[in-house]
Order: structure tokens, then sequence, then C-alpha cells
């Protein structure tokens, strides 16, 4: 059975990463004689005493050193650490904030050290997190649940539902309905940069491959941005787009899934792992008379 480890982001910390999902986490504590490969870490965060989840990773990979993680990640902007980790690939997944103050209180931990969070009129010191924690098997397990449990939002025309009635489709739906989840997803994106000190600039209507110039000091991305109304990670691209991806070195995927919703999920991919990753499927070809 994996081992479970709760790690504790301050808010600040927490609204400026958790966008980006959990592909990489970063740490001065995430050191290899603290963590392991196979292990699942757990990040939280806690505001006016409410405990929120923000993501889960098995990890996959631990980096020791900044240059050594922005040559892994493709990117220059990673969250300052002397440790990274890697998510197992194929299990990385969006971040997103569930309160589990109520739960709160039945976690355990096995440590030397309090085996529980001292709770106060209901609320939590995040002084208590402010170490990384080994979870009991239980405790992984809560939160395992809790976070399955309501990890599906997001609705639209067009899309798929899983069994349970979860919407997990690309959100194709009516032009209107494309557009308009396009121009959110945009301005999500738009936003992040921004806040990370970036330039942006819309190209969208230039048709060169991309969406958006972004420059901060020396570095360059060109960014193409996809807006998904439902959960999926599933989306039109064109020709052109591929055709870009495969030799611009500058360019970059960034995936918004439930870009109508309170709390899109933005998801970013370096050129290389767009390419390996995603499979494209024709959705429809160009048929032209041959001579004669």
């Amino acid at each position: 059975m994996a081992t479970h480890r709760l790690l504790y982001w301050k808010p600040a910390n927490a609204a400026r990463n958790r966008e980006w999902g959990g592909q990489h986490f970063a740490s001065e504590q995430l050191s290899p004689n603290r963590v392991a490969e196979g292990d699942v870490v757990w990040v939280a965060t806690c505001e006016d005493g409410s405990l929120y989840l923000l993501g889960r990773m098995v990890v996959g990979r631990i980096i020791e050193g900044q240059k050594a993680a922005e040559a892994h990640f493709h990117d220059t902007d990673l969250w300052p650490a002397r440790y990274h980790i890697a998510a197992e690939p194929g299990t990385e997944e969006p971040m997103q904030p569930i309160d589990i103050t109520g739960q709160a209180g039945d976690l355990r931990f096995v440590s030397r050290g309090a085996p529980r969070l001292d709770m106060l009129d209901g609320r939590v010191d995040p002084k208590q997190l402010q170490a990384m924690r080994k979870l009991t098997d239980e405790s992984g397990e809560m939160l395992r649940s809790a976070w399955e449990a309501r990890a599906g939002e997001g609705s639209a025309e067009g899309d798929e539902e899983n069994e349970d009635g979860e919407i997990i489709g690309g959100g194709f739906g009516s032009p209107e309905q494309r557009r308009e989840v396009e121009q959110a997803a945009v301005a999500c994106v738009t936003r992040r940069y921004q806040a990370r000190g970036w330039q942006v600039e819309s190209v969208e209507d230039q048709k060169v491959g991309y969406d958006l110039l972004c420059r901060t000091g020396r570095q360059l991305a060109h960014v193409e941005v996809k807006g998904v109304q439902g959960t999926e990670l599933a989306f039109n691209i064109t020709a052109g787009e591929v055709a870009c991806a495969r030799h611009d070195g500058f360019w970059t995927l960034c995936v918004v899934c439930s870009a109508l919703s309170e709390r899109p999920r933005l998801r970013r991919f370096a050129r290389e792992e767009f390419l390996s990753r995603f499979k494209l499927s024709p959705l429809s070809y160009r048929a032209e008379a041959r001579d004669g």
C-alpha cells in the first residue's frame, strides 16, 4: 500500500500554484529521505481556520535542484525550491480546493509528535501542518474518498456523462457555446501569465498556430489555448496548430477545463509533452477531385 503524506502550502502559494495542475510540486521538505517514488503526496492549505485539500500526486520522480527541475519540466518559472517532484506519468490530475474541515479532526498521523490535529471551535491552526506529515493508511483512504467524491463539476450541451452523471466530455456544443468557452479560457490563461509578470498579446486573429504571444525578460512563449467546459482533456485542434507544435520551439499548450465554472482548472503542456501524450484523431478530411 502506498504511503500517504500531507504537504501544507500557505494560501498565497496555493493561489499561485494550484491552477497549473498536479504535475509538479516543489518544497524544501520533498527530499529523498522524506518522500519516495510511489508515495501519494496530498497538498492542503488553510484559510480562516478552514482546511482545504488542493491536490493529489503519485510521485513518479524526485528532482534535486532548480535547474534540473526547470530542464525536466521545460519551464523556467517554477516555484523555487531545492526539491521538486513530478507525477507518475498518466496519473496527473487537475487541482481544486475541497473543504475538508469537517474531517480534519479525524485525520491521524504516523509521527513522534501529536497523532492528530488540535481543533479549536472546529477550526484548524495551520502551524500544526508546517512540516510535511505522514498519514495513517486509514487517513490516506479518507482523503482519497473525499477527493474522488467531489472531484467533478461542470456541464455542457454535447458533453458526455459517466455512470454517476458527472460531466466528462470536451464540451464541443454549439458554435456560440464553443466561442464562450474559448473566450473564458483565453481570459483565464491571460490572467495567469500576467500575474506572473508576463506581457501578453493576443494573436488569435492572425492564425499563426497559437493564440497568445507572451514575453517576460528574455523569455518568449507562443501559447495555444484550448477551453473545455467539462473535465476531460479532449478538444479540437487544427492541422496548422499541430504543425506549429511540431516545429515551433516556443509553442506551449494551455488547456482550461471547466472553463465556464467558478473554478476553472488550467493545465499546461510543453510541446514535447503534447506531441507525446495526446492522440490526434482526424475529425474531417478535405476532398479534391483527381485530375482526369
